[in-house]
């Protein structure tokens, strides 16, 4: 950028998050570069405008870079989703996905997730089939007052055994008196 004066300073240090805060409450910006002749060549969103522009000059694009417009949001999320919005309305004429017409393009990376999706959403039909039947069968066989607990407990045991979920199951494995975990002394 030839005029380092039109582009705004990052906020002082006393409007950002402490050290140590989550990410996710860090200021972020969705910055936008411009050409000589006032064309909007790119839109993007970044903790760091100046330090993510870093990447964009090796763009073919970056040479016609004469400006950067910044617009700072209180954290990652709702600056993503500027980012998204002015991507989709504002036309800028180097941005590809988001814009209107982009398709994602079709490898096997992409293909290999929307495979692991369908796994996921398979597995997790699977485990609330499972936990039915556990439900019924407990309450058939006399056991009504441990049903759900024991549904519950065999619905997680099938996630876990998937290997998909392992955040999941040990976030529920955590809780005071759940499957996998010695209930806390005076929990019932």
């Amino acid at each position: 950028m030839s005029n380092p004066a039109d582009v705004p300073q990052k906020p002082a240090p006393a409007e950002e998050a402490h050290e140590g805060a989550s990410q996710r409450n860090r200021r972020a910006a969705v910055y936008r570069l411009w050409s000589a002749a006032g064309d909007l060549l790119y839109i993007g969103s970044a903790y760091n405008p100046e330090q993510r522009c870093i990447a964009h000059k090796k763009a073919p694009w970056w040479p016609e870079v004469v400006r950067r417009t910044e617009d700072w949001h209180r954290d990652r999320g709702s600056a993503y989703a500027a980012e998204q919005r002015a991507i989709a309305t504002e036309g800028a004429l180097h941005n590809k996905m988001g814009s209107p017409d982009y398709e994602a393009p079709v490898t096997p990376a992409t293909m290999s997730h929307k495979a692991l999706l369908r796994e996921c959403a398979r597995i997790q039909s699977e485990s609330w089939r499972i936990y039915r039947s556990t439900k019924a069968a407990c309450i058939a066989n006399g056991r009504a007052a441990s049903a759900l607990a024991e549904a519950h407990e065999a619905r997680v045991q099938h996630l876990a055994e998937s290997g998909l979920f392992p955040q999941y199951v040990a976030r529920i494995n955590s809780r005071p008196g759940s499957p996998g975990r010695t209930p806390l002394r005076g929990t019932p």
